[in-house]
Formats: structure tokens, C-alpha cells, sequence
């Protein structure tokens, strides 16, 4: 029996463990080889295999592994009209949950997969005629024997990432008529061009005090933002708004739908240039804020002018490090060390300004950039940051990172992957309140010890007290490794108190850091 294309396509998809569920792995695997990571990776992806195969009509391996329930509400979504069609192409897989402990095991699975949906009836065909999009798949396997495949399918159904996650998604470009009543203008489409602005469309409600409303806002920027970069703009201001309808309160508002709509423009000398976004967050109504410290500049090389948000930032950034008595240079070599300096684009680094940060330790900061997509259509990201020299004490053997903790959205539908760097091991502080919003990686088990001394009572209560935004967007973060201490966070921090308040967090993180390390060994 040969595998389907859409069965090859399994083995070639990524496949997640959370760090909880490896360590289950870990400590179950050691009684009984079946529940070792290999074999319970091996297991999930032959699951999803049988899956695919049987969309593409081979069901035999299906039959052979999953229960007869499960294998029918595989291929027949509940209440739904339609199937999947052949040719799905899977392209993430995650083990989510394994329950070593209980009678049988059981093992819990989502893979994500593009697709189609066809329909028996063509009248439902022909008004459902949409193109690919994005499934989500539930697998629950149960460790019923030995033999080669013990491992049997007892649940499973598929729903489309609408339905999984509880609202609507589309993106579109704004339509000829929808452009005249915007602008009152009645241009001929041709004339019509791509405008890098992006208006955002939300309704959302607060279910348990019986509100919904919606907001809109528009951000600039040189690609549409994808599903998770929608939600992530767009709700700022559904907190804003559900604060504004029902006061202060723990509220928790969930979308109904989201909606991209690509503005156009008519032909025009000069776009948006692109990289505001990374300067301003993306939202239009804040682009105006500085533009003017680079404009002359720009004006003088007009082949820079999509660099025009830059060299605004590193006119202020010259006139910030005049004012801390700091030296300053427009480019520089971006350190080496922590794992965060490893993923940026060094070349896009700028404005360095070295000096005794917010009056504590000698410290080098600077603006960096990541590159989210590379080529036409790409983006860039934003950060500010800054390093500090540990030389002279003896730190954390082979390094420690603080970030912020991806926790569930809308009520545990999507659970996100840690941010924390692949190599390091996930270990829990033991102050409940900064667990739940930060993890802490260590690279090996020498840096527990460092670990501990470093996070104080007094230090994670600080730290929690530091805004956090959502999913951390405004949390400082910082890494110890190679002998250097790197303090950073989202975004180009563009005023005077901005960046102050930054230095600021980066020169205690500093200090506690070198407090709680032991003197280095002397020279020499």
C-alpha cells in the first residue's frame, strides 16, 4: 500500500511538544518505552498519516487504527454539509496533552492542515465555493496493546481555524465602490493601486455581561497582517473599548469575527513608506508623531525615503544621547552572546549610544530590527536594546532567559508555543504570580543554582509589576549568556520617557544581575 501525497506530506510537517508535556514524556518513558518522546512522535504522525490518507480515499489504514465512531466523524464533520477533499497538506502537528497515568494512556493531538471543503449537494457547492483554507484536527489515541501499532484512534473530528477558534477571519482588498464612498472620489479602477494602509474590522462581546460592540482602526504597513498579527493590532483597542462600555474590571472579551480590508489609493508621487510600522506599531494615527526629525534628511537622499521612520528615530536617538551624556554612532557591530542577538539582522542595527545607562553600570544601547519575512512583501519588527559586560563576575555557566509566557487565548482555544530559545529546559521560579506571566529557560543544570539566586522575592515582584501588555508585547525581557547580559523590548522606544523608563528597568536587571553572581576568576 503507497502512500498518498498528502500521507508524505505528514512526515515533512513540524511537530510540537510543550515543555510540561515532554517532561511527562520524560519521567513516563523511563517504566515503558511506548510513552518515550520517539514513539509517541512516531504514533502521532502515523495517526495523522491514516488521516490524510483516508481524505485522499485510501481509508484501509485508517480502518485499522481508529475506532469506528472516530473513523466516521473523521471523515464526516459533525453537523457540517461537507468533507474534507483530497489533497489536504498538513503542515503542523502538536502533541498537546499525555496522560500517562491513566487506564488506558491516553494521548492528545492537534495538526493543522489547508485544504477544501466539497460539498454532495451542488447547490450548497456552488454557493461554498471557496478556495483553501485552514482546518484544525483532533485526535485522541489510547495505548491499547503491544504489537507495532498500539496506539488506537478512540476520537477524533476536524473543524475548520473559524470554527476552532470561535470567530470569523477573511482579509480582502477594498473594493472600487467601497473606495468611492470612502473618498468620494470616482476614479477609474485602473487607477486604483495598492495603498500599504490596512483597515481592521472587529466585533467582539463580553458574554458573561451580555456586551458586544466592534472597533476599527487602520495601520500601515507593506503587507496584510495575517490572522495572529490582526489580533494582536486590532486588540488594543477592543481592551480600550470594553473598559470604556463596562469600566475597570477583569474582562475577558472574546472576537466574533475580524475582518482585513486593504485601502487603495490612486496614483500618487510618494506612498506610506512601509517601515512606519515599525516605529509607530502599525497604527496610522500615530505615524505623524516624529516624521519631521528625519524629513530634511530624507528630502537630501530621496532614494532613502522609505527609511524616512528610521532616520527620524536616529535623529532623536543623536539628541537623546547628547542630553544622558552618552556617546553616540549611527551604525556599530551588534554584540554576540544571547540568543535574542542571534535573531536579529545586524545590519539594520543603528543608533548606538554607549555610556552608564540611567546612572547605573557602563551599558551599550541601540535599536535593532528583526526581519519577519524577507523579499518583496516582507516586514520588520522592532526592538529596543541594551548589553551590559559581565566580564568581572562569574554568571550562569551556560546562560539564562526571561520571557514572557505565552499563555491560551479566548478561553484556551489557541494555545501558543513558548518563545523561550529551543535549547534551554523550561524550569518554574516558585512565585506563583510570576510564573503565570513569565518562563524561565536555563541551558544546562549547572544554571539552576544561578537561577535561583538571581530571582529573589523582591526581584519577581518588580518584575510583575512592569507592564505587560498582551501576550507580553510591552514586557522586558533579558537573556544571560557568554558572559553578557542583554535587556530588550518590542518596539523602537522613540521619547524622552520612553526610553528612560527603559534604561531604567535595564540598569536594576543589571544590577541585580551582577549582585547576585559571584566574582569572576582574575586575569591572566
Amino acid at each position: 500500500m503507497n502512500e498518498s501525497e498528502s500521507a508524505k506530506l505528514v512526515q515533512a510537517a513540524s511537530l510540537d511538544i510543550p515543555a510540561s508535556v515532554a517532561e511527562t514524556m520524560r519521567h513516563a518513558g523511563a517504566s515503558n518505552d511506548w510513552l518515550t518522546a520517539d514513539r509517541v512522535s512516531q504514533a502521532a504522525r502515523q495517526a495523522v498519516a491514516a488521516w490524510a490518507m483516508a481524505a485522499d480515499g485510501d481509508g484501509t489504514r485508517l480502518t485499522a487504527i481508529a475506532e469506528p465512531d472516530a473513523a466516521y466523524w473523521l471523515m464526516h464533520p459533525v453537523r457540517k454539509p461537507w468533507q474534507v477533499a483530497p489533497g489536504p497538506r498538513v503542515t503542523r502537528i502538536e502533541i498537546r496533552g499525555l496522560e500517562a497515568d491513566a487506564e488506558p494512556a491516553r494521548l492528545r493531538i492537534t495538526f493543522q492542515f489547508a485544504g477544501r471543503r466539497q460539498y454532495k449537494d451542488p447547490i450548497q457547492a456552488r454557493e461554498n465555493a471557496d478556495g483553501e483554507i485552514v482546518f484544525v484536527g483532533l485526535l485522541d489515541l489510547e495505548l491499547a496493546g503491544a504489537g507495532s501499532r498500539p496506539w488506537r484512534v478512540s476520537s477524533g473530528h476536524v473543524k475548520t481555524l473559524d470554527d476552532f477558534l470561535g470567530y470569523v477571519f477573511t482579509s480582502r482588498r477594498e473594493t472600487t465602490e467601497e473606495y468611492r464612498q470612502r473618498t468620494s472620489s470616482s476614479p477609474h479602477p485602473a487607477a486604483l493601486v495598492p495603498g500599504h494602509r490596512f483597515r481592521l474590522r472587529a466585533s467582539f462581546a463580553e458574554h458573561d455581561e451580555r456586551f458586544g460592540s466592534s472597533v476599527e482602526i487602520e495601520v500601515a504597513r507593506q503587507a496584510a497582517p495575517d490572522r495572529d498579527e490582526a489580533v494582536r493590532l486590532v486588540w488594543p483597542a477592543i481592551e480600550e473599548e470594553t473598559s470604556r462600555a463596562l469600566g475597570g474590571g477583569d474582562w475577558r472579551p472574546s472576537l466574533s469575527s475580524l475582518e482585513v480590508v486593504e485601502l487603495r489609493d490612486e496614483q500618487r508621487g510618494i506612498d506610506i513608506p512601509p517601515e512606519l510600522t515599525a516605529v509607530f506599531g502599525g497604527v496610522t494615527r500615530q505615524d505623524r508623531a516624529s516624521l519631521r526629525d528625519g524629513l530634511g534628511q530624507a528630502l537630501r537622499r530621496p532614494w532613502q525615503l522609505t527609511d524616512l521612520a528610521r532616520m527620524s528615530v536616529d535623529a532623536f536617538a543623536a539628541r537623546y544621547a547628547r542630553d544622558r551624556q552618552l556617546t553616540y554612532e549611527l551604525t556599530g557591530t551588534t554584540p554576540g552572546g544571547p540568543w535574542f542577538l542571534n535573531s536579529i539582522y545586524p545590519k539594520r542595527s543603528h543608533s548606538f549610544m554607549r555610556g552608564p545607562l540611567a546612572g547605573g553600570p557602563q551599558g551599550l544601547l541601540w535599536y535593532a530590527e528583526k526581519v519577519l519575512r524577507a523579499g518583496r512583501g516582507g516586514a520588520r519588527q522592532s526592538w529596543t536594546a541594551a548589553c551590559y559586560d559581565l566580564a568581572e563576575v562569574s554568571g550562569p555557566a551556560a546562560g539564562i532567559a526571561c520571557v514572557p509566557r505565552q499563555n491560551p487565548l479566548w478561553g484556551g482555544r489557541l494555545k501558543l508555543v513558548s518563545i523561550l530559545p529551543r535549547e534551554l529546559t523550561s524550569v518554574a521560579v516558585g512565585d506563583a504570580k510570576f510564573d503565570q506571566s513569565y518562563e524561565v529557560g536555563v541551558a544546562a543544570d549547572t544554571d539552576h543554582a544561578s537561577m535561583a539566586a538571581l530571582f529573589t522575592a523582591d526581584f519577581t515582584a518588580w518584575i510583575c509589576e512592569l507592564p505587560f501588555g498582551k501576550l507580553g508585547a510591552d514586557s522586558t525581557r533579558f537573556e544571560v549568556r557568554a558572559g553578557t547580559l542583554c535587556v530588550y523590548t518590542r518596539g523602537a522606544q522613540q521619547t524622552t520617557q520612553a526610553l528612560d523608563t527603559f534604561c531604567q528597568r535595564a540598569a536594576q536587571i543589571a544590577a541585580q544581575v551582577q549582585r547576585t553572581s559571584r566574582p569572576g576568576p582574575p586575569p591572566g
